[in-house]
């Protein structure tokens, strides 16, 4: 299964040092989502990352960047794709692919899942569970109904769990197919980020 970081939409104490040290012990994706971050904001954090670790790096704004530091990848976000024409999403699309980049994206419903199309190679269904870092993002998707959209799925990307997910619940979404899953909350609350990580990976892949 694969494990996605996502990052702190804020900048918090220690954030590039926690940043480095998480690929240090193995973070083989790590998204970047700052929607309030200007583009030269967004640079300062690539720059404070050590260089060898970028090509793990996905981006959920300013996609030139990715171009610029040779990121992994772009994860086309709801506000991108609702506030520009089709046209500009779709040419954002041909680019990553003609690039060799990676393509994601969120899905928040399961009517909304089974819309998409292949581009993508993965796509986040959100939140699965009440998600941790967004009280008031409560969870409306039914894993028992996932489970057999994923069992039959007529698309080939892959699907990631997000939202309120920890060590308890990783077992329910392995039962119910996901690919894999993406953690916020349950990482970067917890004071031992290492231990909380290594702990997220047992449950993972143990």
């Amino acid at each position: 299964m694969k494990l996605i970081i996502i990052s702190n939409p804020d900048y918090t104490e220690h954030e590039f040092e926690n940043i480095n040290i998480l690929f240090e012990h193995g973070m083989e994706c790590f998204h970047i989502r700052k929607p309030d971050y200007t583009e030269n904001q967004l640079s300062q954090v690539l720059l404070n990352i050590a260089s060898e670790y970028r090509n793990r790096i996905v981006l959920h704004d300013h996609y030139s960047l990715v171009y610029k530091y040779n990121l992994k990848g772009i994860h086309l976000t709801s506000k991108f794709k609702s506030r520009n024409p089709w046209s500009v999403v779709n040419e954002e699309i041909s680019t990553a692919k003609n690039n060799g980049k990676t393509l994601s994206t969120t899905a928040h419903t399961t009517d909304e899942l089974v819309k998409l199309y292949d581009p993508y190679d993965y796509v986040f269904l959100s939140p699965v569970f009440d998600s941790i870092s967004k009280t008031f993002h409560k969870s409306a998707i039914k894993l028992a109904e996932v489970k057999k959209i994923l069992k039959n799925k007529p698309y080939e990307f892959k699907v990631i769990a997000q939202g309120g997910i920890d060590e308890k619940n990783i077992s329910d979404i392995k039962n119910a197919g996901f690919d894999g899953v993406s953690i916020l909350g349950a990482l970067w609350r917890n004071p031992d980020l290492v231990s909380k990580f290594e702990s997220i990976k047992k449950n993972l892949y143990g």
